[in-house]
């Protein structure tokens, strides 16, 4: 049965439970406001995802060396930080989809109320898991999947390495992305016959590497990223400006809208110049 927790159980939880830290990703972002000179520097208005730190990542390949988001860990240890506080709080969890259902579904109710505050239309309501990190476990995925079921207008995604739990994420607004390179395409291609429901994320050092990933799938190869290739900017600026006169962005996954809806394969390269 759906259920959508209340005012009185979000707080009761942020109470009684380690909270975990939702992100504002300048991508998946209907509301961004303009951060110095007018670029990709934005301040994210709204909590739209949730990750882990890299290091708790399982079934990694060769090709997660080049992994971006264990970069920006590297690079701003606030980030790393606020990743390993996630991992304290689930941690003591992973085995209970109920307890993770709880936890999560708080920060789903803030960006949702977050979205709200700022008129965001409900049909552009976007939630990414795991902008780094993976699934760390059955009962998580179960949660996730539970979470889609209980708030219907919200277009959840993820990108994820974890072929094992992929049988268990199969809400409608759950588009499900396997990560697949040249390492683990033979794995991919198995629980892609069992699960028609999800698709590919091709992954490569470049856009070549990417196709023939796909081929040796037997797949479509798919959309390259327009974000990657300069067909949509990481944030783009309206004509819109808040009350201090800074300009009002949207992201670019935000604006593509294809792989949140699970429109087809997609493409992502290293080097995608």
């Amino acid at each position: 049965m759906k259920h959508i927790m209340s005012r009185k159980e979000t707080s009761m939880l942020k109470s009684t439970e380690t909270p975990v830290k939702f992100a504002g990703d300048r991508k998946v972002t209907n509301h961004a406001t303009q951060k110095g000179e007018l670029g990709t520097a934005a301040t994210v208005n709204d909590k739209n995802s949730f990750g882990l730190s890299a290091s708790r990542c399982t079934n990694r390949t060769p090709f997660c060396d080049s992994c971006y988001a264990a970069s920006t860990e590297r690079q701003w240890n606030t980030v790393f930080e606020a990743l390993e506080h996630n991992w304290r709080a689930i941690e003591p969890h992973l085995d209970d989809k109920i307890a993770l259902y709880k936890l999560l579904a708080v920060g789903v109710e803030e960006s949702i109320a977050q979205k709200v505050k700022r008129n965001v239309p409900v049909d552009k309501w976007q939630f990414r898991w795991f902008w780094d990190g993976d699934i760390p476990s059955q009962a998580f995925a179960e949660a996730m999947d539970m979470i889609a079921i209980a708030y219907p207008d919200v277009k959840f995604w993820v990108y994820t390495r974890c072929f094992q739990y992929v049988p268990t994420l199969t809400a409608e607004n759950l588009a499900v992305y396997m990560s697949t390179d040249m390492w683990n395409w033979e794995w991919a291609v198995q629980v892609r016959s069992e699960n028609p429901h999800v698709m590919f994320a091709f992954n490569g050092k470049d856009w070549a590497e990417t196709q023939a990933v796909a081929e040796l799938c037997g797949e479509p190869r798919g959309l390259k990223c327009p974000e990657q290739v300069g067909r949509i900017d990481l944030v783009e600026w309206s004509e819109e400006t808040t009350k201090a006169g800074k300009y009002v962005g949207e992201g670019a996954c935000a604006r593509c809208d294809y792989c949140t809806v699970g429109k087809g394969n997609v493409r992502f390269a290293i080097n995608p110049k």
